[in-house]
């Protein structure tokens, strides 16, 4: 048998079937006038609108139009099966097909006279990924800046404190130091490690052949100046800025905050020391109750000159110690300390992954 076309098919058979479906609508209304049940008033629109649709598409517009509800042209049933439609939206919803002799032979005329779709082009087994979507490929992470993922905002009139780059000294051996930009005077010599690990210290200021850097040694916030040429120059864009009175510690990256966490600060007899300081070296914990990392930094305690007979007193970051500590830090930190920063382990974590160098102010 030869195959006929869909445009043949409904040359011959849309007048067949039209007298046909007149004559299966005036059934169905003539059995709704024994029976009214049956006919719904959704029923009886949908029949009559396409039979007009089916017979003159330019007629059903008309008739629509002078019924006081024109429809747009993607709305008539003979388009319905070919406008595409999102998932989500109202059309996106599947419809109940009609069940009345009428609307069953039109859905055969549809499906035998509406254009065929063609079926979606192969991919080849890749991947697309949609457009717009963000592609990382080794870059830095982007920044946090939802209220979710920073926590407690840091206060305006401290943001005067956090740098949004530090350029960092690291010295190649020991070298002479000078009290001035330009002093030929060695007034003392840094050494190249403190306390066996080698520190990357802040540079402050610089010509262009010096560097005025800061030092980890006592007393608290010394600077020195050092040439150039004894030290080789890498740079931080993370910040630290413990707000002692509120009890909390801002991780900052870039000048952006992307952290905030309660601590446990000085009690007021042994408070922790305020001013402008740096991480000088990560060490082991001195146990299990220091989490798992110090952060030594450069302050010192102003009332202790060595703590439990080890080093000089250095202010560290580290962990709660013990749990009741841990509870009293809760949400909001407390004065728990001899002048330490004591954090929850899992937030030291976080603190703890920036480099030796980083800046940290410490202020009330």
């Amino acid at each position: 048998m030869r195959k006929v076309n869909g445009d043949a098919n409904a040359r011959w058979l849309r007048p067949a079937l039209g007298v046909a479906l007149v004559a299966l609508v005036a059934t169905d209304v003539a059995v709704a006038i024994v029976s009214p049940s049956r006919t719904t008033p959704q029923s009886r629109p949908v029949a009559v609108g396409s039979l007009a649709t089916l017979l003159s598409p330019a007629g059903a517009a008309r008739q629509a139009h002078h019924a006081g509800r024109a429809k747009p042209a993607a709305m008539t049933a003979s388009s319905a099966s070919v406008v595409p439609h999102t998932a989500g939206s109202p059309q996106h919803k599947k419809r109940k097909p009609d069940s009345t002799p009428a609307g069953a032979v039109l859905g055969v005329v549809n499906a035998l006279t509406s254009p065929s779709q063609p079926a979606p082009p192969s991919t080849g087994g890749r991947h697309h990924p949609k457009s717009g979507s963000p592609h990382h490929n080794g870059g830095s992470p982007p920044s946090a800046t939802s209220k979710g993922a920073v926590g407690r905002r840091a206060p305006q009139q401290d943001l005067q404190f956090v740098p949004s780059e530090t350029v960092l000294a690291t010295l190649k051996h020991n070298a002479p130091g000078f009290s001035t930009a330009h002093s030929t005077r060695r007034a003392m010599t840094v050494p190249k490690s403190w306390y066996g690990r080698t520190t990357s210290m802040p540079v402050v200021a610089q010509t262009a052949t010096r560097l005025k850097v800061r030092l980890a040694r006592r007393p608290d916030e010394s600077t020195i100046w050092i040439r150039r040429s004894a030290a080789t120059l890498s740079h931080t864009y993370y910040a630290l800025l413990v707000d002692i009175s509120k009890r909390r510690l801002y991780l900052f990256r870039a000048g952006q905050q992307i952290g905030s966490y309660p601590v446990g600060v000085g009690l007021r007899q042994t408070p922790t020391p305020t001013g402008s300081y740096f991480i000088a070296f990560h060490a082991p914990p001195n146990g299990p109750g220091y989490g798992s990392v110090m952060l030594e930094t450069s302050a010192h305690s102003k009332v202790f000159q060595t703590f439990e007979g080890g080093n000089d007193a250095i202010i560290a970051i580290h962990g709660p110690i013990d749990s009741t500590a841990d509870r009293e830090i809760g949400k909001n930190g407390a004065r728990v300390s001899n002048g330490c920063i004591r954090m929850h382990d899992g937030q030291l974590v976080k603190v703890g992954r920036v480099p030796d160098g980083t800046p940290i102010e410490l202020h009330s």
